[in-house]
C-alpha cells in the first residue's frame, strides 16, 4: 500500500511507491521495485487488483491506471477517467483481473495523467494486491 501521498508527473506512466505490505506469504512482492514476481513453482492463474484516488484533478484531463504484466498492458486491465465537471475533482477507481502467470513473470500497477502539472494520489485509497487462485 501507499504510505503517504505521491505526486504523479504529467504525461508519463508512473509506478507508485507501494512500499508497505499487509502480507506476503510467498515473499513475491518487492518493496523496492513495487512489483510482484511469480516465484518458482507458483505458475498459474492469479487474481490481481489495484485501486487509486487522484485528488484535485483539473477539468478536461485524463487519469488512467493499468495493471501490467512484464511491462505491457493487458486486455481488460486498464481504467480511464476523463474529468469534465470542473477543477479539483477527486477521481477514484479500481481494477480487478485474472491473469495467467508463469514463473518469473512480474505484475505492477502504473498510473498516468495529463493535467500539465503533477497530481497527487491519496495514500489511504491507493493499493495493489493479488492472490493465486
Amino acid at each position: 500500500k501507499l504510505t503517504s501521498e505521491q505526486t504523479i508527473a504529467t504525461g508519463t506512466w508512473t509506478n507508485p511507491t507501494l512500499n508497505v505490505e499487509l502480507w506476503d506469504t510467498g515473499g513475491a512482492y518487492d518493496t523496492s521495485t513495487y512489483r510482484f514476481t511469480v516465484p518458482s513453482g507458483q505458475a498459474g492463474y492469479y487474481y490481481i487488483t489495484a485501486g487509486m484516488e487522484m485528488t484535485s484533478v483539473h477539468a478536461d484531463k485524463i487519469s488512467q491506471m493499468s495493471i501490467r504484466k512484464n511491462g505491457s498492458a493487458q486486455p481488460g486491465s486498464s481504467g480511464r477517467d476523463y474529468t469534465v465537471s470542473g477543477d479539483n475533482d477527486d477521481i477514484k477507481f479500481t481494477i480487478s483481473t485474472v491473469m495467467t502467470l508463469a514463473e518469473g513473470d512480474y505484475v505492477e500497477m502504473m498510473i498516468y495523467q495529463n493535467s500539465g502539472s503533477g497530481q497527487d494520489i491519496a495514500s489511504g485509497e491507493t493499493f495493489f494486491g493479488g492472490a493465486r487462485i
